[in-house]
């Protein structure tokens, strides 16, 4: 298959990438850097009059549009396996946010996790095995001793995961990563205020987007709210308690420090414990939902309630809720 077609719209994508690129550092309002060169995943706001108003707003929207077009283009040509370029060049496409009243910028503790067989380990491990042996022929002896020690704990490696059947399923993650999500979010209506999560927040969430490599832009002119940066690395540790936190990995010398190895299997029934955990969390707060709005309507014919218990986990759980619309600072203040 011919590839000039390929060669001519890629040469004209890099111009195009090149400009959307440093146009979102221009505006970016995450992550902040002294070293715009050094930005991943920025978050711009763009379209009011610190950022050039409509007018760079509508060359972004070109701009994706034509990264949409290359996209589609080199994966074509990839299905084909004819393309050279690299994905990692063009994907993911960046977006433009769809308008609404109020984003809340996450920033999340992120990881990756893949799946490996047991065998792939084990052949990790004996590569290992092999380089420290040759190492140990050649090496002084002062050298000698630590690749010894070194070669007894692969081995105590090899031996545990020998013991695992094969195809034996492990989840390979890797954390140390930053993972930044947009919330986008409507001042709730009546009508939907009676839902349990606009009545403790505020807002109705009308869509969750991950933010890639290439960043995304936030539309300012119909933003009836501030831009708010949430930053979930500086909760509490019990917030960003993760299923892997109460499973315990498979020790493994070859991986690196910030690399665990889990069994499949452990994290299924770790994901089922916890999806259990979070429907009967659900089913506490409709109760609570239900128990105030009948003490709502017994107050208004005027007879006593008892209070809630402020010490109840279901409550503070609303509490929590209620500190991302403490976030929301009207755009005009």
């Amino acid at each position: 298959m011919n590839t000039v077609e390929l060669d001519l719209a890629y040469k004209a994508f890099l111009k195009v990438r090149q400009e959307w690129i440093s146009t979102l550092l221009d505006f970016t309002q995450y992550p902040e850097t002294e070293q715009p060169e050094a930005i991943t995943r920025p978050v711009a706001l763009v379209g009011g009059p610190e950022s050039g108003g409509v007018k760079t707003l509508e060359k972004l929207k070109h701009l994706q549009r034509e990264w949409q077009r290359f996209y589609d283009l080199a994966e074509e040509y990839r299905e084909k396996k004819v393309s050279p370029i690299p994905k990692s060049m063009y994907h993911p496409v960046p977006f433009i946010a769809p308008e609404c009243d109020f984003v809340v910028v996450a920033i999340n503790p992120g990881a990756n996790t893949v799946k490996w067989y047991v065998e792939k380990v084990l052949g990790l491990i004996q590569k290992q095995i092999n380089v420290t042996e040759r190492a140990i022929r050649g090496a002084s002896p002062a050298d000698a001793a630590a690749l010894e020690d070194k070669l007894l704990l692969l081995e105590s490696d090899l031996s545990r995961f020998q013991k695992f059947p094969e195809g034996t399923k492990l989840v390979r993650r890797q954390d140390g990563y930053i993972d930044i999500t947009i919330s986008l979010k409507d001042k709730a209506t009546l009508e939907e205020v009676k839902t349990v999560s606009s009545i403790f927040d505020g807002f109705v969430e009308r869509d969750l987007m991950r933010v890639g490599q290439y960043g995304c832009v936030i539309q300012e002119p119909a933003l009836k709210y501030k831009l708010a940066i949430y930053d979930r690395g500086e909760a509490s540790a019990d917030s960003s308690r993760t299923i892997y936190d109460k499973i315990k990995p498979v020790p493994c010398s070859v991986m690196a420090d910030n690399v665990s190895l889990y069994l499949e299997d452990d994290v299924n029934e770790a994901k089922a414990r916890a999806k259990a955990e979070a429907l009967e969390n659900k089913r506490a707060m409709r109760r609570i939902y239900s128990t105030r709005a009948y003490d709502v309507k017994r107050n208004k014919m005027g007879k006593t309630v008892v209070p809630l218990n402020p010490n109840s986990r279901s409550v503070k759980r609303v509490t929590r809720r209620m500190k991302l619309s403490e976030l929301a600072e009207p755009m005009d203040s």
